[in-house]
């Protein structure tokens, strides 16, 4: 949750110093006409919004790193069938459930994509 609030609070910047980039873009060959010290500020500007653009990559990067782990990490608990269950039958794992519709027989049953999926066993 920290991330995700740093990340908003960095696009949010970013945001606000796209002006000064747009600025900059349509001032081209005559930013020299700008006063130093306005020059100074907006050179400081544009070198945040690149900074700002780096860190969202990185947090962005980071985000998948992290949500790859949790979907590997729910993808290793599984619960085997190994003989028969019958319909009505509920199978939770962590927090997620599924109940059956109809007979199961080995098989495995484990969480993709945040829900409940099964795998033949091979016996």
């Amino acid at each position: 949750m920290a991330l995700d609030k740093e990340l908003v609070t960095l696009k949010k910047d970013q945001e606000r110093r796209q002006n000064t980039i747009d600025l900059v873009q349509k001032l081209g060959k005559n930013i020299d006409q700008v006063a130093q010290e306005k020059r100074a500020e907006l050179a400081a500007d544009v070198k945040k919004f690149q900074e700002a653009k780096v860190e969202i990559n990185a947090g962005l990067m980071l985000q998948d790193r992290i949500k790859e782990k949790i979907l590997s990490a729910l993808s290793s608990y599984r619960v085997f069938i190994t003989r028969t269950a019958h319909p009505n039958t509920v199978v939770t794992i962590e927090n997620i459930s599924i109940t059956l519709q109809e007979l199961a027989q080995s098989v495995a049953f484990y969480v993709h994509e945040r829900k409940i999926a099964q795998d033949p066993i091979q016996q």
